[in-house]
This record gives structure tokens, sequence and C-alpha cells, in this order.
């Protein structure tokens, strides 16, 4: 044993063997960059959102035989919760499968308490492997959209998308004997799937949709999520390069734009021990495991089969994952003081000790074994250890992977109080702590230590903190200089390198482990000047059905103003759309307070995101103050509209075969639904001139109470108030919310954000706190401007309502105007669009004519004749008779 000690110290002086590995060898694209930087925003105090997508195509019944990918994934499921509870960071989980289709099996669940029920789900994917296709488009639009509605929830989120498969992207023949029948592929419209030349077509345009510059994988990059692929290679050696360009860019098939900062990570593996190692790499994200490899022991340790480590007290956990090439290896845990414990085969989970920690361990498959270490006292925990790999024969090599849990972390001390802004010196005072936030005298760390602060802008630029400070460097206030950091959003990453202390065995000195950077980011924003107004991120534009204008504002807080500059940058988007960006406020001479109104026209329809980055200018409002430039991000969700001409055959069709009485039902179940919301609501307008150079209205405008009418809405369909009448109106696809449509005879009006069909104003069912805005109907290009507030009885929200439409109602009053005929006549209103086809609801419903509405003579496809008028004079919140409201009529 003595013998051994001695020479298990020189191996741990000399490093590790240098035979030649027969494990899978790294891949060469990972630089672990994506996952350091997902787990640096989790430790800075963002939430983890870990989507795992499965596949379940048919192929697995061959390739994966065992489920195996159950077992791995439940690994990690297992590591993950550990690395939540370690670092006291929230964690959450969802799980989706997708072969042809994209299907969600569980919905967002929090580690912890929730680990039960994703295992549950996990193991129901033993029994999911029949799907014909292996469609990479469908399970990557599905997975971006359901992240992107957490990216959308409050606080700071940190998404990471883990796709699972054992195939290239593939898709079946539909229509062939043995083959599957399904529909066609939004990629691909219009193909039916029967040939090999159509498959080949839409496979073609899959891929080029995937990775097009601003394709999907942009789309995703765009919303900051990281995408860590595991590919199952098997005996049948599939083509993973798209599924590598997928998730690092590069590697074998570019694949996108934005490839920097590196997206992702990509791990291929060829039986179920290494699918456990290639998900171990991202079990605790941003630390990557310390692996090592080495060959075999013959009977007893020895050297050369051994993988050591050394631990003091800044360590007080370790887990490892081991294996070998030969089944019958055994493996046997040495520690410091000399003690060995075999850590025997069997099934489920085995305890055992050692001087210094309390060990657990489990043989996840017959070679490879999981095992953890916990520090149960300092002195005896404090030195090396080691695992040998023994059999009968050393022939044959191990490998390992070990997690060091250190209990220390980087922490930025005077957060809290501290505001970064451009053109200034900020403090930062730095400083370390234990895992449960209490503080650590810098000087008691090992004396190779060494701790790094940036300040790194969304676009990568690098400002330094600290570079390389020693122990005893670490306490004290450190300069950033923010003379030429933009404004806009960044994080503050500390990067704290530890090497554990040497440790002594006899007369030899054994050298410390380094272990892998703690990366934490704490996300900032960095302010413009005190005196300038200050800007968001990110504004969402919501969902936008068709190519139709969508508005949106860029709000202002504080004092000062600001405008759209040129150069928008498209960073997203649908395969064959573009996009036009414009505002109302473009130039330093129309400088707006509280807010910049932004309009995104799209050039086409597609589905998809729609994303890009524009350039706003800030100014104060003291003499002489200069313009500061601030990016920010938009995004739009784009769903290509319902095909009239085939909805409507389609409609007529189910009728005539008997099939329109369930969808007759649905529409009298939509149609009964479909009434105005809340109980009541207060209307009232203002009037004054509105052009380019002049609004009446102000932050400070207020109503005349006198005029203003409370009408009761509960149950209601149509009120008539403050001469409107405000109807309520289903939808024309059976799954898109209603709307209320505003009548007024030969008075041109929108909505909020220009909504309107056929120069009638749309609203959303809950009226209250909306606005809209009607042309003079006498002198609609210069008359004055009739602005209509819709507020709760009790007015709140009155301040935000008033701030809001004295921002917008310009650039509304504008592109009204703009769709009057050149003569300045205005068209009675018969239903149809009178506007042109230039109207848009922005609740779903296409431009042109409104379908819900009572169509003129000339359009009835019957050949009756229907005239309409004036809707007569009601008392306030009186209910119109159901011929009315009748949708149908």
């Amino acid at each position: 044993m003595k013998r051994f000690a001695a020479a298990l110290a020189v191996a741990g002086l000399i490093g590790l063997s240098t035979t030649t590995s027969s494990f899978a060898a790294p891949d060469p694209s990972n630089n672990n960059e994506a996952l350091q930087r997902v787990g640096a925003c989790i430790a800075g105090g963002g939430e983890g959102d870990i989507l795992l997508l499965v596949d379940t195509s048919g192929s697995l019944k061959q390739s994966d035989p065992t489920n195996a990918r159950v077992s791995a994934a439940k690994y990690l499921v297992s590591q993950l919760n550990d690395f939540s509870a370690t670092n006291k960071t929230p964690i959450n989980v969802s799980i989706a499968g997708f072969s042809g289709t994209y299907a969600t099996k569980l919905d967002w669940t929090k580690l912890g308490s929730g680990t039960n029920t994703v295992d549950a789900v996990l193991d129901s994917f033993a029994a999911q492997n029949t799907g014909a296709d292996t469609d990479y488009w469908t399970a990557l639009t599905g997975a971006r959209k359901e992240l992107a509605k957490r990216s959308n929830s409050a606080g700071t989120h940190c998404p990471m998308l883990v796709v699972f498969t054992d195939g290239e992207n593939s898709i079946e023949p539909r229509g062939q004997v043995g083959k599957v029948d399904g529909d066609p592929k939004p990629y691909a419209p219009g193909n039916p799937l029967k040939s090999a030349s159509d498959v080949a077509a839409a496979m073609k345009a899959a891929e080029g949709d995937l990775c097009r510059p601003t394709g999907l994988a942009d789309q995703l990059r765009s919303d900051g999520i990281t995408t860590v692929a595991v590919g199952l290679s098997g005996k049948t050696k599939p083509d993973f390069a798209l599924l590598r360009g997928l998730s690092v860019g590069t590697g074998g098939t570019t694949c996108g734009a934005l490839t920097q900062p590196s997206p992702g990570a990509f791990f291929e593996a060829s039986n179920i021990d290494e699918l456990f190692f290639a998900f171990d790499q991202f079990a605790t994200p941003g630390q990557r495991p310390i692996t090592q490899d080495a060959g075999l022991c013959a009977g007893a340790p020895c050297p050369g089969g051994t993988h050591s480590f050394v631990v003091d007290t800044s360590i007080g956990r370790v887990h490892g994952l081991a294996t070998s090439t030969v089944a019958a290896a055994s493996v046997i845990l040495r520690s410091p003081s000399g003690k060995l414990l075999t850590l025997g085969s069997g099934d489920g989970a085995k305890t055992g000790a050692l001087p210094g920690a309390t060990v657990s361990w489990s043989w996840v498959s017959p070679q490879t074994l999981s095992f953890d270490l916990k520090r149960s006292s300092d002195k005896e925990w404090t030195g090396q250890w080691s695992i040998s790999f023994v059999a009968k024969s050393a022939a044959g090599r191990s490998q390992s992977s070990l997690h060091l849990f250190g209990d220390i972390a980087p922490v930025w001390a005077n957060q809290s109080g501290t505001v970064l802004r451009t053109g200034e010196t900020a403090d930062i005072k730095l400083g370390v702590t234990r895992s449960d936030g209490k503080g650590i005298d810098p000087a008691s760390l090992g004396d190779k230590t060494v701790l790094k602060a940036d300040l790194v802008t969304k676009a990568g630029k690098s400002t330094p903190v600290a570079a390389k400070l020693t122990k005893a460097a670490i306490a004290g206030a450190h300069k950033l200089d923010l003379g030429n950091v933009d404004p806009g959003p960044a994080v503050l990453r500390l990067t704290l390198n530890v090497t554990t202390n040497s440790w002594k065995s006899g007369a030899k000195t054994i050298t410390g482990t380094s272990l892998e950077p703690q990366v934490k980011d704490y996300a900032v924003t960095v302010q413009p000047p005190a005196s300038y107004p200050q800007l968001p991120a990110r504004i969402d534009l919501g969902t936008s059905e068709g190519d139709e204008p969508v508005s949106g504002r860029i709000p202002l807080t504080g004092a000062g103003c600001g405008w759209l500059a040129e150069g928008a940058k498209l960073t997203g988007a649908p395969s064959g759309v573009t996009a036009a960006v414009s505002s109302g406020v473009s130039a330093s001479t129309a400088c707006a307070s509280g807010g910049i109104p932004i309009t995104v026209k799209p050039s086409g329809v597609g589905n998809g995101l729609l994303a890009g980055t524009v350039t706003v200018m800030v100014r104060s409002n003291d003499a002489g103050a200069k313009p500061v430039a601030q990016q920010v991000d938009y995004r739009l969700e784009m769903q290509r509209p319902v095909d009239k001409k085939v909805f409507y055959p389609l409609l007529i069709g189910l009728t005539l075969l008997g099939l329109a009485i369930p969808l007759a039902l649905l529409y009298a179940v939509r149609y009964a639904t479909t009434k105005l919301q809340g109980n009541a609501v207060a209307v009232g307008s203002v009037r004054g001139p509105v052009n380019e150079e002049h609004s009446f209205l102000t932050h400070a405008t207020v109503l005349d109470e006198s005029g203003v009418m409370t009408v009761p809405l509960s149950g209601q369909r149509s009120v008539n108030a403050d001469g409107k009448v405000f109807k309520a109106k289903m939808s024309l696809s059976p799954t898109e919310p209603g709307r209320v449509v505003v009548e007024q005879p030969r008075t041109p009006a929108a909505g909020e954000g220009g909504r309107q069909i056929g120069g009638r104003a749309v609203l959303p069912l809950a009226l209250a706190n909306t606005w809209m805005v009607s042309l003079d109907a006498q002198n609609p290009h210069s008359g004055d401007v009739e602005v209509t507030f819709l507020t709760t009885p009790d007015r709140s929200g009155w301040s935000e309502l008033v701030a809001d439409a004295a921002t917008f109602v310009p650039d509304v009053v504008r592109k009204l105007r703009a769709e009057l005929p050149a003569d300045g006549s205005i068209a009675a209103h018969t239903g149809q669009d009178d506007w042109g086809s230039g109207g848009s609801d922005g609740f779903g419903g296409s431009p042109g004519a409104d379908p819900w509405s009572t169509p003129s003579a000339a359009a009835d496809p019957w050949g009756g004749a229907v005239t309409t008028a004036a809707p007569p004079e009601e008392s306030p919140g009186t209910s119109r008779s159901a011929a009315d409201h009748d949708p149908w009529a």
C-alpha cells in the first residue's frame, strides 16, 4: 500500500497517461463559451429556463432499444436539480417531443418539488418511438415559440434548448403504402410530399430556411436562446453536420449569420456511456467538468489506471461520472488518509463513508458509475482523492468526468447602490462569499485564487474593471471607466479562477486541482447621462397576421426627448420577408418626450419571428445638450393569415357534406361569448387641431366631466355612447379573439395603434383604458380631430392613458389622412372598406372588406338587394336587437 501511495503521488505530479484514448474525442467546435454564458446568467440572479426537446421518431427502436435517452435525460435532470439546490438558483424545465410535429409533454416546472413529475414524463418517452419524420424545422419552430413565452414574463431569464435526436433532418413521403399521411409542411406550401423529388425539395426548403441569414437559427439566437444538441450515432453514423451548424453555427455546415458569440454546443455519442458523458458536459451550466482519461489496473489499484484530484476546505462536494471499456471493471475510491472503498455494482443507489466524506453511488449502465462525495470533516477531507479502475487485465481504457463544487463565489458588493452612466467613472466593490451568502476574508483564500471583472456590452465590447486580482487585491474599490461605453444593456462579468491548495504527502507536494472558472453575470443597463431619458432594451410588438404595418411605442422615462434614427438592422425574419421601420418622430426637430411611436411594415406574409434593432437618439432638455445613441431591439411574431380562397370553399364543402353542424355550433358558441368585457366604461371626448407640427393633446389634458357618459357593459354586444356605436364582432378564424368595431357614419376613425377596418376604429373587447381618433366629417384633411377616451368609471390609469394618446395620436392621424381620397370626399359606410385595402384591425383581421359586416347589394353573393342605414339613435347603454348583432346578416 505504501508503494502504491508513493506511486500515486508521483502520478499526481507527472499528470495523466499519454496513451491514445479509445473514447470519443471532444468536438472541436465546442469552446464552452455558450454554456458558460448560460451558467453566468443563472449565477447572476437569472432564472434558468431549460427546454428538453426529445426525438420520438421510429428509428429509435433500432438506435436506442434500451431507452438510454430516457436514463440519460433523467440523469441530466437530477444533476440540474442538485446544481439548483447547491447554488440556490431557480431552474425551470419543460419537455417536448418531436418527429413530424412538435408536442409539449410537460409545461414549465420548477426543479425541486417538481422533479418527480419531470422524471415521470421522461419515463413516458420509452414508448414514444413511432414518429415518421425527424423534422428539425418543426421542432425548432415549436421550441422557439415556447421559450419566447418565458422570456416575455417578468424577471431575467436564461434560456437553453437541449435537443436530442438519433437522426438527420428527414421527411417521409405521404400517401404511399406503409408510409405516413400528414399535412403539408409550412416551409414547403403546396408540396404534396408524394414522391422522392417532392421530399427532396421540401427538405432543401427546410434546411434553407433554417440556415439562411435571419432564418430560424438566427431567430433563436435573436431571442438569446442557447442551443445544445446531442446526436446519438449508434451503428448508423448519421451526418450531423446540419445539427452541429444549428447549435454552434459552424463546424460542418455554416448555419445563420449570428454565429458570434458562440450560440451553443454540440455533442455526439455512439453508445449509452458516451450519452451519459455528453449530458454530463452541461449538467452544471457554466461549470464544465474536469475530464480525465487513463488506462486500467490489473487485479489491484495502480497509478496507470487511477484518476486523482485534490480538494481543500473551499470544496464542499464532488460529483463524478466514471466509465471504462470493460464491463467487469471495479472502481475503488481512495481517501487522502489511504482508506479504500469499493464502489460495488448492483441495482439502485448505495451509500458508504470514508474519513472526511460520505459517499453515495449508483451504476447507471453496466460500465458507467455515478458517484458523489460530501465533506464531513475539514481535516480528513483535505488532500488527494482518487478512483482506480481494476479489471482482470490492463487492456482497456477508463474515463472520468469530475465536478468539484466550490463553496466560494465572486460577488459585486455594491451593486444595489451603483448606477452606471455613459461618460462617467463608477466605483465597483468586489468580494467573495460562501454559498450561503456569508462574506469571506479574501486573505483566507488559496494563493492561486484570481478574480477578473469586465463590463461586456450586448455587442460583445469588453471594458476591463480589474484583471488578475490576487487574494490581497480583491477587496477595495475598482474603477470602471464608462467614457467609451454606449448606453444600453450589458453585464458586469466576474470570473473567479480557483486552484485548490497543494497537499503534502510525505516528502512530496501534490499540486492542487485547477477548477473551471466560476463566472457570474450581473445584468445591468448603462444609462445615458443623468439629464437624459432612459430607454428599454427591447420592445415587443405582439403577434401579427398578414403584411400590414404594426405600430408600437418605445417608452422614454425621465426628462428629455428622443427620435428614431436611420439604420434599422434586421436579425430574424420569416422566409422572403424584410421589414421597413418608420416613425412620425424621426428627426431632431420632432424630438418627442414620453415615448416614440414606431411602425414596422413587413414586406410579405410568413410564419416566424421578425426581429431587429433600431437606433434611438436621446437628448437632454438642457441647452446645447448633444444627442446620445442607444440600440433598442424589437420583436414581432408573424403568422400567415387564413387563406380565404381556401377557407370559404372549404366551409361550403363541409356544409354540403353535412359536417357544418359542429362547425356551426362552434361559431354559435363563439358568437354567444363575444361580448363587451367589463362592468361599465366611462366615455368622453376632446377636440382640437392635430397636424405635422402641432397636437392639442398633452400629458395634462383632462376631460370635461359634464360631457362624460358612463355606460354599463355587462353581457352587452353593442352599446351607444358619445354618438358612436361600439359593436362586439367575432373574428373570422375560430382561434382568434373578437374585437370591437366602432360605427359612426361618414367619419373616418382608428383605434390605438391605428387599428381600423374600412375607416372604422377597431378596439379590444375590454374597452376600459383605450382610446380612438375620429377625423372631422366635413373637413377630414385639416379639420379638428376628436379623441375619445374610454376609461374605468373611477378614472384609474388616466395619466398613463392620456400620455399614450398624446404620444401616438399625431402618427395615427397622419396615417388616416394619408388614406383619404385626394378630393376629400367621404363615402358612406356600407360595411365595405371605403378607404381602400390598407385597413388593419390589429386583432387578426385582414385588410380590405370586413367579413362580418352587412354586405352591400353589389357584394351580396345570393343576388338579393341589401341596403343599410345609419344606426338609429339609442339611449346610453341600450343593447341593440339580435338582428343588428348577427355577424352572418
